[in-house]
């Protein structure tokens, strides 16, 4: 490897799947990792190729150099916006993580993880998403410039289908890894990714509830649909998934829900 390698991910992204696999890759191949977070102090000092720099919520505010170095190669992940929400909603009810463990006045003195919890269905807590943590999300992938010409831009959906590691290898060479680096790159994606634990037996972790692609049409009604554009308008077509917003008229109505069996009665 001959660059600075910037991975930027976002929340429910694949974060953790990026962290560990990059990292590992770096330890197979004796070259330099580093996670930076917002605040961190970084300089051009801290640098020096080869290196792996990893930044899990694309935030280059303090450290702008990072992508801006034409030099420099950069992989940004995202996903689908409705798959983040319903991967948040269920993360945040349990995780550990501190952000969610602390009170809150806009959440009456409760934490997120308290305020999330107190909700009566699951359809009130993907609109607690799509008005919090998740909406910073969205807006951090709709906000990011898509015209940097030393980026390569990855769909989650893509990545997590790459069964013959095509598109991971075409990263790897955008990023500097040579092709004699490359068979150990993918030994590591593989078995970092959802299909290699599965062929490994691997259980999920605390982070991986589903990394399943495309979650959203088994969720979303049109309920849930209309409050998604009323908050992201076109978020989905400036991303690149979906042409236009006629997506929401595939949609269902939820018209009611039987507490006593658990079944949803829909109508068009």
């Amino acid at each position: 490897m001959n660059r600075c390698a910037v991975i930027a991910t976002h929340h429910k992204t694949g974060t953790v799947w990026m962290n560990s696999t990059f990292s590992a890759i770096c330890r197979a191949l004796d070259i330099k990792f580093t996670k930076v977070e917002r605040n961190d102090a970084f300089s051009p000092e801290d640098s020096p190729p080869p290196i792996v720099v990893f930044q899990p919520h694309s935030e280059f505010a303090n450290f702008p150099w990072l992508l801006d170095n034409p030099e420099h190669r950069v992989l940004h992940l995202i996903r689908d916006p409705r798959d983040i929400i319903i991967s948040a909603m269920h993360y945040h009810r349990t995780a550990e993580e501190q952000q969610l463990h602390i009170r809150r006045r806009k959440f009456g003195g409760m934490t997120y993880q308290q305020k999330i919890n107190t909700l009566a269905n699951d359809h009130e807590r993907y609109l607690f998403e799509m008005q919090n943590t998740s909406k910073k999300v969205i807006e951090a992938m709709c906000g990011w410039n898509y015209a940097r010409p030393n980026c390569f831009e990855c769909k989650y959906e893509d990545l997590v289908m790459d069964k013959e590691m095509v598109l991971f290898s075409r990263i790897l060479r955008h990023l500097g890894f040579s092709e004699d680096e490359l068979e150990k790159g993918r030994q590591e994606f593989w078995r970092k990714s959802l299909f290699g634990k599965k062929a490994g037996r691997q259980g999920k972790t605390r982070h991986l509830r589903s990394g399943e692609a495309r979650q959203w049409p088994a969720v979303f009604d049109r309920r849930l649909a209309e409050a998604f554009l009323q908050n992201f308008g076109d978020a989905l077509v400036g991303l690149g998934y979906e042409p236009d917003d006629s997506w929401i008229n595939e949609l269902s109505f939820v018209t009611g829900h039987d507490q006593r069996t658990g079944i949803v009665q829909l109508q068009r």
